[in-house]
């Protein structure tokens, strides 16, 4: 049965124009996991409001890589969240 809603998975990083750079960086590492092996993640970067831009992955399928991505690096706490570095 249709019930007329839709439900769309989407990742986004917002970040301030001037760190377009570390959104970059991000983009092409999230870009160098594959899909199946044949397809690259299709995440882009789109400008969000007059100072700052997002980086979006919208599918399931590529959010699925994005989120194996990250299970991959070591836990925040174990990279000393928190601290302040000057």
């Amino acid at each position: 049965m249709l019930t007329g809603w839709q439900v769309k998975p989407i990742f986004k990083i917002y970040l301030h124009k001037r760190d377009r750079a570390l959104l970059e960086s991000i983009q092409k590492s999230l870009s160098n996991e594959w899909i199946h092996h044949w397809f690259p993640l299709d995440g882009k970067i789109y400008k969000h409001g007059i100072d700052s831009l997002d980086y979006r992955v919208s599918s399931l399928k590529n959010i699925r890589v994005v989120i194996n991505h990250f299970d991959k690096l070591p836990s925040p706490s174990l990279m000393g969240a928190g601290r302040r570095f000057h």
